[in-house]
């Protein structure tokens, strides 16, 4: 199994690769790949570098990181145009009104099935 991990912010990265070193202890059933987003680097720039260069070409799970909206919206369109979920694939996010609409007019089409769940007021 391998989990690849994407921060823009250096110690958020090795806080996280600690974190998971710490809850797989000496287990190699696991494999974390770290890595660290440039400025100028797209999602549609890093999906192709795990698929050419670390042969990742498809995954089970993302996790979309922030609470902006149009930004989730961006790259759940991205994830779409790259292929990269498997048809069983979860995409996790909390999202704002905007994106929620974006992901509806996804499923519409066929592309994609979304659930929006609201837990604690805030809707996911």
């Amino acid at each position: 199994h391998e989990v690849v991990s994407v921060e823009e912010d250096p110690h958020l990265s090795d806080v996280g690769a600690q974190l998971l070193r710490h809850a797989l202890g000496k287990r190699q059933l696991v494999r974390h790949l770290p890595l660290l987003l440039g400025e100028e680097t797209t999602l549609l720039e890093l999906l192709e570098t795990l698929r050419e260069v670390y042969e990742l070409p498809v995954f089970d799970l993302v996790l979309l990181g922030g609470s902006d909206g149009a930004s989730c919206a961006a790259q759940a369109q991205d994830l779409v145009a790259a292929r990269v979920l498997r048809s069983d694939g979860l995409v996790l996010a909390i999202l704002q009104d905007d994106a929620q609409r974006y992901l509806q007019e996804l499923a519409e089409r066929g592309d994609f099935m979304s659930q929006v769940q609201e837990i604690s007021g805030k809707n996911l």
